[in-house]
């Protein structure tokens, strides 16, 4: 059935390549179901996007650069939490300054969370729909879990609730002034008085959210706009092929273990490729480890050890024994979906989504506990990795949990969710 409605739908989707890949899998949804479709991104993303066959614009900043300033900033001694600040700020200038030129020519703007502060005041500027779709629920209240960036304690429901309100007041403060100024001065708008999560509890407009409801059932307190539609996996693309190399290793033994961070880096991300390597040879595993985002740094590996810069996920991890990874939606919903246990190791210094799903997957009992980062050891690492290899009950609830979200069409629930409105 194809879309009645000609109206132009654009996706905002910014960041690193974790961030940006579901969108693309949405876009090719709605452009098959026959949405005319284009895609707002970072410069270096661009061909990634026109080669699966997507109109793009693009901005010439890129997330990860002003991640490596911030990193720089620690390094060079000041504060976590001033250069977390100094981040924020510069991204949300730049996203300011250049959504303008995302945006033009859209009827429609679907956004991820790194829009929500800054894209539905734009559409209310031009007087079109704004649609938040995102990878993970980091502000929407509910009693189920704590918010996003504040302490994890097992204070009960009542805490989760609360935190959610400290995080409005907090975000208040530090974006309400900087907010205003822009809607003042640049859009030509009034004061914004409203929560600034008012973007995400308005009930007259669907939440998409792009994880499974069998690895994360909803929470009752949830209301009907929100669309738990299953992760958005971007399939590989037809004309990929792997490497003769990669086939080889797989053959020449016994199944690997994955090991991966995507972009993600640490003040020792030395210390962590080695600790990946000395735990590697200790458990007599053998591994792929993907350094091509920058999250691990090997240069020479053993026999044993296959380097790769990028492969897709859909097609390598059903041909692994195990994943051992950040926890990013993305990546973790490719892991759960191959059926194979799942070991988070998560960069985040506080309670991220990270931490969430790595929580989740030990809930779910088709992976050990998560590992943060910087606590990850030879041994605790090789202890996991045994587990995850050795665990009969683990692979099995893996395997079925596995074939349950292979089952589920996540674009194609949110295709029909979007359907439904535009």
């Amino acid at each position: 059935m194809l879309a009645t409605k000609n109206k132009h739908v654009r996706i905002l989707a910014l960041g690193t390549r974790g961030d940006i890949q579901p969108y693309i899998a949405l876009g090719l949804g709605l452009q098959q179901a026959g949405f005319d479709i284009s895609v707002g991104t970072n410069a270096n993303f661009k061909s990634f996007v026109e080669e699966q066959g997507l109109p793009c614009l693009t901005v010439e900043w890129d997330l990860v650069t002003i991640m490596d300033r911030m990193d720089q900033e620690i390094a060079e001694g000041m504060s976590a939490s001033r250069a977390d600040r100094n981040a924020r700020q510069t991204f949300l200038r730049l996203l300011r300054e250049t959504l303008p030129s995302l945006v033009e020519g859209a009827d429609v703007l679907i956004y991820s969370f790194i829009g929500t502060f800054s894209v539905p005041h734009i559409a209310e500027k031009l007087g079109i729909q704004s649609i938040p779709a995102h990878l993970h629920s980091y502000i929407l209240p509910t009693r189920a879990f704590p918010c996003i960036g504040m302490p994890l304690l097992p204070l009960g429901c009542w805490y989760n609730q609360l935190t959610y309100t400290l995080f409005e007041r907090l975000s208040s403060l530090a974006m309400r002034p900087a907010l205003n100024k822009w809607r003042q001065q640049t859009l030509h708008l009034d004061l914004y008085t409203k929560s600034m999560f008012a973007p995400i509890l308005a009930t007259d407009r669907p939440l998409l959210y792009a994880f499974s409801p069998i690895a994360f059932p909803k929470p009752a307190d949830w209301g009907e706009h929100v669309h738990l539609t299953g992760f958005w996996f971007l399939p590989a693309p037809k004309t990929w092929q792997p490497t003769a190399e990669l086939l080889a290793f797989l053959k020449g033994g016994p199944p690997p273990v994955y090991i991966g961070f995507g972009s993600m880096r640490s003040q020792d991300t030395e210390r962590v490729s080695q600790c990946v390597l000395d735990a590697v040879k200790q458990t007599g595993v053998r591994a792929i480890l993907a350094t091509g985002w920058g999250g691990l740094m090997v240069s020479e590996a053993p026999e044993n050890v296959l380097l790769l810069e990028s492969v897709p996920h859909d097609w390598l991890l059903p041909r692994v024994a195990a994943a051992i990874h950040h926890g990013g939606p993305g990546t973790t919903g490719a892991s759960l979906r191959a059926g194979i246990p799942t070991l988070v190791v998560p960069f985040a210094p506080v309670y991220s989504e990270q931490l969430f799903w790595g929580k989740r997957v030990a809930a779910l009992g088709v992976g050990p506990d998560p590992i943060p980062v910087k606590k990850l050891s030879v041994n605790a690492l090789s202890s996991a990795i045994h587990r995850m290899l050795e665990d009969q009950m683990m692979r099995k609830k893996a395997a079925i949990l596995g074939q349950q979200i292979r089952a589920e069409d996540g674009v194609g629930n949110a295709v029909s969710v979007l359907r439904s409105i535009l």
